[in-house]
């Protein structure tokens, strides 16, 4: 379960919101005695939200995430404005691509949930007031900016580059089926291999070398010159990215998969031969600054005061639960 925190919320009965007669039914907080309100479209948004990524939970729990979100919705909008800020035209081609490609997918979901499109937008655009406020806040020249040292500490650890020699552990058969190569013919080129990683660290030898000795062989079949980057989720079996990334620079190393074999040898992806800093740095900043950044919203979201509407909650809640049940038996 994950944890969360809760914002102190002060929570009236239905009984004693009902005598304020200005309330429109469709409000579930009120927020700074009326100054702001969140409408049911909203909450419903970050209820579904925090019913996907929190399994177990009590209805309760989940009502009070979705309040806390909805207060930094709130909260990241103000800021927003406060800052005087704007979206470039390119962020907001961005927004509207990534809302059109959402709902096509999830449109009819969420329109019956009572989210309309142009809410929709609205809420990705918060999101990106959000990340824009990051890189305000916390790039060079901001507000508290992070260290370039951390955030090369974030790619460095969340990246690395190679080159290498790659070999398939797989023949074709005469019907076109993958058929796994014997274990002699994988022990022998493993051999091989550590024989070409031992001229490489021991005699001067270079990858290139090590391949051009193989190129005879049909079995050596593929090589990259080019440093290959690669991210820890990149898709490689298990343990590979970790055996990469403890490999000394420039130092040959052999890796062996379930269908590959690699010659290779990690590179420093931080040199100044490469631009792979400068093409992800962005990237890293956005990691290394996710704490930061929602303990900022967390102290912001602390100077309004909401009061949720306990029965509209209640509502949306089993809406979002009747919703769930259709389109599961619809699937």
């Amino acid at each position: 379960m994950r944890r969360f925190t809760v914002i102190l919320i002060a929570i009236i009965t239905a009984l004693s919101f009902s005598s304020c007669s200005n309330r429109r039914d469709n409000e579930v907080i009120t927020i700074n005695d009326g100054s702001a309100a969140v409408n049911t479209d909203v909450f419903s948004y970050y209820l579904k939200t925090a019913m996907t990524d929190n399994k177990d939970m009590t209805a309760s729990e989940y009502l009070d995430i979705a309040t806390n979100e909805c207060i930094k919705y709130v909260a990241v909008n103000t800021k927003f404005k406060q800052l005087n800020m704007t979206l470039t035209p390119a962020q907001k081609a961005e927004i509207s691509k990534e809302t059109n490609t959402l709902w096509r997918q999830y449109g009819e979901y969420y329109s019956a949930l009572g989210i309309t499109k142009e809410i929709f937008y609205k809420i990705k655009t918060a999101e990106e007031y959000r990340e824009a406020i990051r890189f305000r806040l916390f790039d060079t020249g901001g507000e508290t900016p992070v260290s370039e040292d951390s955030i090369k500490a974030v790619f460095n650890s969340e990246y690395c580059g190679f080159r290498f020699v790659c070999d398939y552990l797989y023949d074709t058969d005469e019907n076109g089926n993958a058929v796994k190569k014997s274990q002699n013919e994988i022990d022998e080129i493993y051999n091989n291999y550590l024989s070409a990683a031992s001229e490489i660290n021991n005699s001067g030898a270079n990858l290139e070398e090590a391949y051009a000795r193989f190129a005879s062989d049909e079995a050596y079949n593929s090589l990259s010159l080019d440093t290959v980057l690669i991210g820890r989720d990149s898709g490689f079996p298990d343990g590979f990215f970790d055996t990469v990334q403890k490999a000394e620079y420039n130092k040959a190393v052999v890796i062996i998969t379930d269908d590959y074999l690699y010659l290779l040898m990690r590179e420093d992806i931080l040199s100044a031969d490469y631009d792979f800093y400068t093409q992800y740095r962005d990237r890293c900043l956005v990691k290394a600054t996710e704490n930061p950044l929602s303990d900022a919203v967390a102290e912001w979201a602390k100077e309004y005061n909401a009061v949720r509407q306990i029965n509209t909650a209640e509502k949306c809640y089993k809406k979002v639960l009747k919703t769930d049940e259709k389109f599961r038996k619809d699937s």
